[in-house]
């Protein structure tokens, strides 16, 4: 069951009078100070965050995905205006205009944002013939020379310093060489990037949602793609999953590493994710698309179609293989212990 809430994250006021009344027990009564701050943390070791979107459960079946990805609208990615850095590694409130209108109505939990994503997008020679002539030059050498960026949020939780992920991901339009700000977007790419929606963080069983159970973050992406040459085309519609498994090391840091699904889910890519590609070569994914709708008198590409994808991986799996090691290790499928999956990947448990 997919569990969503749509305030943003913040200490609920019980974990706060928790840790107020653990804090103040220590101060006085004949309890030692250090006993009573050891008490206080057995009251509520971690907050629980207020507002996580959560999830326990994915579907595999396509019909699913479908209703699910138009349900998400609200978690689609949040696109990045023009001018904004690349990445913000200090830990702020405030990294978009909605988070400074949010801001007057509560108090906001400092995050950052990281990339976890890039996609380059290219199209192939035998569809280039179907550009127009007017705009063919400058639509191929926009797409040689940006990339997309799917980036998430990582937030830092006010009394224990741990990090952990937020649901909805952002996404900018970038420059692979000079100056590292965003740019505008195109209609194509825009529609591309809304196609990035969160489904939640996963919540194993049992779990609670406190910071350290909430850094698997689950991601959707819808995809057309087309088969066939271009007067017999055949298109069908895909849906993939996007995992962000988040790391905390012991000096606060994070480390990220995302996962993505392709064949109608049947394969599992551990991808490599160059922080800063310098050419569509360095992206985590390479699309091959046909545009299908233009605007401004036929010129500028509204829609598109995929026609090819190649994905960087350090590693890819069977999703098959997952499901019976995850059977054999917890009696489960791969995506009924997604976390623990990840983390056997991660550590190199799994034989391809």
């Amino acid at each position: 069951m997919l569990h969503f809430d749509d305030q943003e994250h913040h200490l609920t006021s019980r974990s706060r009078r928790q840790w107020l009344a653990g804090a103040i027990g220590g101060l006085g009564f004949g309890v030692p100070a250090a006993l009573g701050a050891r008490a206080a943390f057995a009251i509520d070791v971690e907050p629980l965050v207020s507002g996580a979107k959560t999830i326990k459960e994915m579907p595999r079946a396509g019909d699913d995905l479908d209703a699910i990805h138009k349900r998400q609208k609200g978690l689609a990615s949040e696109q990045l205006p023009a001018g904004e850095a690349f990445e913000i590694n200090t830990f702020t409130p405030y990294l978009t205009m909605a988070d400074k209108q949010l801001s007057g109505t509560r108090t906001l939990i400092p995050c950052i944002r990281k990339q976890v994503l890039s996609v380059g997008l290219e199209v192939l020679e035998e569809d280039q013939a179907d550009l127009p002539l007017l705009s063919k030059g400058q639509i191929l050498s926009y797409l040689k020379e940006h990339f997309v960026s799917v980036q998430v949020r990582v937030y830092r939780e006010p009394l224990t310093d741990d990090l952990y992920l937020g649901a909805r991901p952002l996404a900018s339009t970038m420059r692979y060489s000079g100056v590292r700000l965003t740019q505008d977007f195109t209609p194509a790419v825009s529609q591309s990037a809304d196609d990035f929606r969160g489904l939640g963080l996963w919540l194993g069983p049992q779990q609670r949602a406190v910071p350290t159970q909430l850094r698997t973050l689950v991601l959707i992406n819808k995809n057309e793609q087309q088969d066939g040459n271009k007067d017999r085309p055949t298109n069908k519609m895909m849906f993939e999953y996007l995992f962000v498994r988040a790391i905390q090391t012991q000096r606060k840091e994070i480390e990220l590493h995302t996962f993505a699904t392709t064949d109608n889910r049947s394969k599992l890519h551990w991808l490599e994710t160059k922080s800063e590609p310098s050419r569509p070569t360095d992206c985590s994914l390479r699309a091959a698309v046909r545009f299908t709708k233009y605007s401004v008198q036929g010129l500028i590409p509204e829609a598109a179609v995929t026609r090819r994808s190649l994905v960087k991986a350090r590693e890819t799996f069977a999703i098959e293989d997952l499901d019976r090691y995850a059977n054999k290790t917890w009696n489960a499928s791969a995506f009924a212990r997604l976390t623990d999956t990840l983390d056997a990947v991660l550590a190199g448990k799994i034989d391809r």
